[in-house]
Order: C-alpha cells, then structure tokens, then sequence
C-alpha cells in the first residue's frame, strides 16, 4: 500500500507538470524528497550490510530509473512498450518466488493496463502518455524491482539482473547525458539526440526504430530471467557480453547525424520529444 500511495503522489506531479511545466530541478527535487521519504519509512533494498549504503543505493534507484523512463518517452510507443517487456519480466520473478502473489498482482496489473494503452499509444499514436504516465511507470516499476527477493546472496548477482531488465533505459539515459555534457549542453535540455532518433537517422522508420528498441530490451530481460532461472554465476559471463555489446551500438549510433540541438519545451509539444 505504501507503493501504491507514492505512485499515486508522483502521477499528480507529472499530471500537474502537464498542464504547468515544473523545471527539471524541481522535478527531481520532488523525486529526490519523495525517494527519501519511501526509503524512511522502512522500503529499501538489503543489498549490503551496511544501512547507509542500502538507503543511497535505494534512492538512486528510484529517482534514476523513474527519470530514465520518463526521458525514454521520446517517439511514439517507446516508453510504454519498454515498461510492459520490464513489467512482465517483473510477473516472472514475482512468480517463481513463494511470497510474492501481492507484488505479482501489481505487476500483472501494470503490465495489463500499458498493454492496454499501448494499442492507441503505438505509432502512429493517438493517445499520449505525459509525464504523469512516464513519471508513475517509472516510479512503480523501480519500486517493484526492490520489492522483489533475490534468491542468490552475491551482490553482484543480486543487481545485475534488475541492472539487465532496465538496461535499455538505463544506456539510453547515460549515453543522452554523457553526449550532451561532450557537446556542452545541459543533460536536461530536450534534443533529439536519443537512441530511437538515432536509429531513424540511419534511415529507419519509427515503427521499425521502435520495434528494434522493444527487441533489444526483450533480450537483455530474457539474459537476465536466464541468470535468475539457471545460474548466477552465468552472470559474469553473460553481462560482460550484453555491456560490451551495448557499448558498441552506442559508439556507432554516435556517428549518426541526429541533430544534438537544443529543445524548448513549447518546440516539443505531443507527439514526439516533449521530455528530452
């Protein structure tokens, strides 16, 4: 119930920034509050034996990925295509672990409703998500990938598969950040300058873009459903694979044209791009 009660705050954040555009700091400032106060009130991971750790490593996790999901809302489908392949893949953990039917539900339910939504959201679009569908996938997904229990003792194996099934916007977010700071803009400012135009720089549609997007997050939750199911130990030999792999379509995507110039909000207005 506590889950539910802070989705429901963060979608009257992002629903209000749809209607009167909140700055990036005061957006993340809101996260950043509210992360704290979730991880105060007794929600975080266990991760390593020390508490301060958990709770930085926590709140990390939940304004990074709530903020990856919301700047993956650039191109028509993406965001909710990528947050039902996570939310299922989420049903799948939930499920082979005894205990965890309420979490299962959720993520069911989550997973049931984008689907639903994906059917007038999938290019060409007619409905949109706004950043208070963005901001509550972001914000429930991260908080039910630190609900979930792990069933190794290993650090390292115990996050890399939420790292696995998040990679995508993870990478996405990184290297958007990472570009922008090489080019001297603010990692905040809307460009189009993402994974998905980059692809359609290189002549690709946007449904195809989009449906290339899907395939690769399919793939690195399957790499992680397949460390979980089998072997953890599969972990370092399998993740090293999937990063490097990452890393290079990343360092080819940068040759792409795809323009890197500045966006004001008002320019990136429904359909595509309104979030950076």
């Amino acid at each position: 119930m506590g889950i539910v009660g802070w989705v429901c705050l963060y979608f009257g954040v992002g629903l209000y920034d749809d209607f009167k555009p909140l700055t990036p700091t005061a957006k993340v400032g809101f996260q950043i509050i509210a992360a704290g106060i979730v991880v105060f009130s007794g929600y975080r991971t266990g991760f390593f034996d020390i508490e301060l750790l958990n709770i930085l490593i926590t709140m990390i996790w939940l304004v990074g990925i709530t903020n990856a999901i919301n700047l993956l809302d650039n191109m028509d489908g993406l965001a909710g295509g990528i947050s039902f392949i996570t939310a299922v893949f989420l049903c799948f953990f939930f499920w082979r672990i005894p205990g965890q039917e309420a979490f299962l539900l959720l993520a069911l339910a989550l997973a049931g409703g984008i689907l639903g939504f994906l059917v007038f959201n999938f290019p060409p679009a007619s409905i949109f998500m706004g950043d208070s569908g963005s901001l509550f996938l972001g914000f429930t997904l991260a908080a039910l990938a630190i609900a979930r229990k792990p069933q190794a003792s290993n650090v390292f194996a115990v996050m890399s598969v939420p790292t696995l099934i998040f990679l995508l916007p993870i990478l996405d977010t990184t290297f958007v950040a990472f570009t922008r700071l090489l080019r001297g803009q603010s990692p905040t400012q809307g460009g189009r300058d993402h994974t998905s135009h980059r692809l359609v720089a290189f002549g690709l549609s946007e449904r195809q873009a989009v449906l290339i997007l899907y395939a690769l997050a399919f793939g690195s939750g399957a790499v992680g459903a397949v460390i979980e199911s089998i072997d953890y130990t599969l972990g370092l030999v399998l993740i090293p694979v999937v990063v490097l792999s990452a890393a290079l379509l990343a360092a080819y995507l940068g040759t792409s044209k795809s323009s890197g110039r500045q966006v004001k909000r008002e320019e990136y207005a429904y359909p595509h791009d309104h979030y950076g």
